[in-house]
């Protein structure tokens, strides 16, 4: 049986979730979003290849992983509910809205990148560069809302670049 690493949870919990949005950032070159009105919607594929990418992640080590898929599955929804109840408290999250309501598309974000560290980590993956990225974005109590651009091959032309709240 896999297991979550040793100190995940406590990292998880110890996290600034979305403590530092709107405020400065290390990188004043990257785009900036400075309201949740400018995210923009899940359509627009600078945001659904981000989401779509970890989607293809997820798949990916779920399929090269077949004997432990179901421990694998169980500790990432474990990760997401237990980023999603941190999360929500930082910002005006709202159940009663879906993934168009930017609070509530962070948040979900936040779960699903927490939940791809830990499998990758479980799993002795390597954690891809855009991932990475994410992920110290969310450390740094901000978030990654979206690549900053999209290629004509349909690819992020950097997945270091993210339009940062």
């Amino acid at each position: 049986m896999l297991a979550l690493p040793d100190g995940f949870i406590q990292l998880v919990e110890s996290i600034p979730w979305f403590e530092h949005i709107g405020e400065p950032i290390t990188n004043p070159e990257l785009p900036r979003l400075y309201d949740w009105d400018g995210w923009g919607i899940p359509e627009d594929s600078t945001i659904a290849l981000l989401h779509i990418r970890q989607q293809e992640l997820y798949d990916e080590i779920m399929d090269r992983n077949p004997a432990h898929s179901t421990d694998l599955a169980d500790s990432f929804r474990q990760v997401v509910r237990m980023v999603i109840e941190l999360a929500r408290k930082r910002v005006p999250y709202d159940e009663a809205e879906d993934s168009y309501y930017a609070p509530n598309a962070a948040v979900h974000q936040a779960g699903w990148t927490a939940g791809l560290v830990a499998l990758c980590q479980m799993t002795d993956r390597e954690l891809p560069l855009e991932i990475q990225t994410q992920w110290y974005w969310f450390r740094e109590g901000h978030w990654p809302a979206a690549f900053t651009a999209i290629g004509s091959d349909y690819e992020p032309v950097s997945l270091e670049a993210f339009r940062v709240f």
